[in-house]
């Protein structure tokens, strides 16, 4: 989400508002046109959700299984896998565990890519969903308060939708959900930024005064990091925000009563995000810059990230995209290191 200007998003916001409260136009279909889409991730709604965006938009889609039936499995590099799928698409959609692949997609095939979750990177479609979630309650993101609640660390959801958020000026507060994975790598990602907004660290939820509540679940595939799960919420707990969002799939950070009373709202949040992905495809169909990756705008010769599981760290792309003004990679946020 930081790889547009806060102008830009704040437009791209309300060009995904127009376009989600109106019927699709005919002049929106495309037939004779073709979305790639690269799930290398289970999903339910990341891959039904683009599957039907197209269809509604009058795009063939072209299923590409990582890993089964690809000639990577050859000893064909992906770089030269994207650019023969570039020779058969118009757009790409891809979800991978792989941080920074969509960016680097967008690269060697030269085509538009919308990012539907990078590793543990970012999750830019969810996220403008969750700030048009706000303004459709009549809560402008660049003034709103929104409380985090789970797996924070762990979620990429959460570090877009509060990049986003903080783009365009507005708080998160990130609140310790009683388990080892806080947020204080998304708030000190922020502060070195040098984004608008502010983010705030809370000890508990009880004190918490915000517009929104965000609840994440228990991230299990990526226990790596370590930590255990998030306290369940209970009823008491979310009845008094007047919007609390859930991405699903719904884990155990809930109570029965609580998933209850909240679960419409996380229903309506699908049907959102669905509209949100459509306009989406549309857009790059289009033209319009999308929220995929940022070069920066400050690169040094020789930066490169020192995360080793950031694809940008052992690219020849990585210093391209350093960015050597803030100490972070582009690609996911993290150090980088100078390369002689």
């Amino acid at each position: 989400m930081i790889s547009i200007l806060r102008q830009d998003l704040s437009r791209l916001l309300t060009a995904a508002a127009v376009f989600a409260s109106r019927p699709l136009p005919e002049s929106a279909m495309n037939p004779r046109r073709f979305l790639a889409l690269w799930i290398d991730e289970a999903s339910t709604r990341n891959r039904i959700s683009c599957q039907r965006a197209a269809q509604e938009l009058g795009l063939s889609v072209l299923e590409v299984s990582p890993g089964q039936h690809l000639s990577t499995e050859k000893g064909e590099s992906i770089e030269d896998t994207f650019q023969v799928l570039a020779r058969y698409s118009d757009c790409f959609a891809i979800r991978s565990p792989l941080i920074s692949l969509p960016l680097l997609a967008s690269l060697w095939s030269q085509r538009p890519v919308l990012n539907l979750g990078d590793g543990w990177n970012e999750h830019p479609s969810q996220a403008l969903s969750t700030l048009l979630a706000l303004r459709e309650i009549g809560i402008d993101p660049a003034e709103a308060r929104v409380a985090f609640y789970g797996d924070l660390d762990r979620s990429r959801t959460v570090r877009s939708v509060v990049l986003g958020l903080a783009q365009l000026g507005g708080t998160s507060v990130l609140v310790d959900d009683g388990s080892a994975s806080r947020g204080t790598e998304i708030a000190a990602t922020v502060e070195a930024l040098g984004l608008p907004g502010t983010v705030l660290l809370a000890d508990g939820l009880a004190d918490v005064a915000a517009d929104a509540l965000y609840v994440c679940r228990h991230q299990r595939e990526r226990r790596a990091l370590g930590g255990s799960g998030p306290r369940p919420l209970a009823m008491g707990d979310v009845s008094r925000f007047g919007l609390v969002l859930h991405p699903l799939p719904r884990g155990d950070e809930l109570e029965p009563s609580a998933w209850h009373a909240i679960r419409p709202m996380a229903l309506d949040h699908v049907d959102r995000t669905l509209k949100v992905r459509t306009f989406l495809i549309q857009a790059m169909l289009d033209g319009t810059t999308l929220p995929v990756a940022s070069s920066g705008s400050s690169v040094g010769d020789h930066w490169v990230c020192a995360n080793e599981t950031c694809l940008l760290s052992d690219s020849d792309h990585a210093d391209r995209f350093a960015r050597a003004a803030t100490g972070r990679c582009a690609g996911c946020h993290g150090p980088i290191r100078w390369r002689p």
